[in-house]
C-alpha cells in the first residue's frame, strides 16, 4: 500500500466518524431511555438541545441546569413541549445548590455535560457522565 493509498483511506475513516454531537445524541440516545436526565451546562450555545434530546428519546425526567439564564428559544421549546424540562439556574460548584435542587441519586440516573464536570466536592457521588467524550 503506498502512502496515497494510506492517506486516502485514513481521510475516508475520518469523514465516517460522527461528528462530537453527534456522538452526544447516540450517548443520551443509549443511557437515557427509562431515566432521569441531567444536562449541566445546558444552556450555552445550544439552548438545551440535549435536554430536550434526553425527552425525545424517553427520559422520564429531565432538568438542565447553568449559570446563564434560561434562552428565550429554550423558554419558548419548553412551553411549546408542555414545560416539561425543569430548569435550576445556578453554578454546579455550589453545595447550596444541592440542597435546593431534590435530586435523587441512583443507578437510574444520567447526568450529561458539554464539559463534563469533575468528581470532586458534592457531586462527586452522582452517575456516570453519560456525555463524555
Amino acid at each position: 500500500m503506498t502512502l496515497r493509498d494510506r492517506c486516502a483511506h485514513l481521510a475516508a475513516a475520518l469523514l465516517r466518524r460522527p461528528s462530537y454531537q453527534d456522538r452526544l445524541r447516540m450517548l443520551i440516545e443509549r443511557h437515557v431511555p427509562g431515566h432521569s436526565f441531567a444536562d449541566v451546562g445546558c444552556m450555552w450555545n445550544v439552548d438545551g438541545a440535549y435536554a430536550f434530546h434526553a425527552l425525545d428519546k424517553g427520559a422520564v425526567q429531565v432538568t438542565g441546569i447553568d449559570l446563564m439564564a434560561p434562552s428565550e428559544r429554550f423558554q419558548a421549546e419548553n412551553a411549546r413541549r408542555g414545560s416539561r424540562i425543569a430548569f435550576v439556574q445556578g453554578d454546579i460548584n455550589d453545595p447550596k445548590l444541592l440542597s435546593a435542587w431534590p435530586l435523587r441519586t441512583s443507578s437510574s440516573a444520567r447526568v450529561s455535560s458539554t464539559t463534563c464536570p469533575t468528581r470532586s466536592g458534592p457531586w462527586s457521588s452522582y452517575g456516570p457522565c453519560a456525555a463524555a467524550p
